[in-house]
């Protein structure tokens, strides 16, 4: 389906229609930030769980 949707295929080649959703990008740049303070948090944690 979203090849159907994406892509056009004519006699000269294949054209692509992409459409790039702004929330739809908003939420995955939140979320790789989110997992990016929780990859942080978690060494920080490591670190002070090794400390005496």
């Amino acid at each position: 389906w979203f090849l159907q949707q994406n892509f056009l295929l004519h006699n000269s080649g294949i054209r692509a229609h992409l459409v790039i959703d702004l929330k739809t990008l908003m939420a995955g740049l939140i979320v790789l930030v989110i997992a990016e303070i929780f990859r942080i948090g978690a060494r920080l944690q490591e670190e002070q769980d090794l400390t005496v």
